[in-house]
């Protein structure tokens, strides 16, 4: 098994915004997730409106009333010395009432390393070392 990634290249309204590298899986919902956590559009955009185009690179483009970050990103992986956009974090403290169980957050990783195929064929069932 060999890990593939592709170069993602995200553009609003044709305007290119951001590069980055993926598995080439699911590309809206990683495209939906990267727009909404970066900021990288500021007004109205559509996740279902998305056009992605399949290729040596795939190309994204999402029809938007707002307007991008200015200059180009790219985004690799952490190992590879990754960036980020930049923007400034809130200074006031984020909170709600959410609670965590340990042993709940525990079994969610199981369930994880169960249903990832990848997972297992490295470790497989008796050699995980996160148990």
């Amino acid at each position: 098994m060999l890990a593939v990634e592709k170069k993602v290249r995200i553009s609003v309204n044709g305007r290119h915004a951001l590069s980055l590298y993926c598995s080439p899986q699911m590309i809206r919902e990683f495209v939906v997730g990267v727009v909404f956590n970066e900021g990288l559009i500021s007004g109205g955009w559509c996740a279902e409106r998305i056009s992605i185009e399949y290729g040596d690179d795939i190309n994204v483009d999402i029809p938007a009333t707002g307007t991008i970050v200015e200059g180009e990103k790219t985004i690799t992986s952490g190992c590879a010395g990754g960036i980020s956009l930049s923007r400034k974090l809130p200074d006031e403290k984020i909170s709600d009432l959410s609670v965590f169980d340990l042993r709940d957050i525990k079994e969610l990783y199981r369930q994880f390393q169960k249903r990832s195929e990848g997972y297992k064929q490295r470790w497989g069932p008796q050699r995980s070392p996160c148990r």
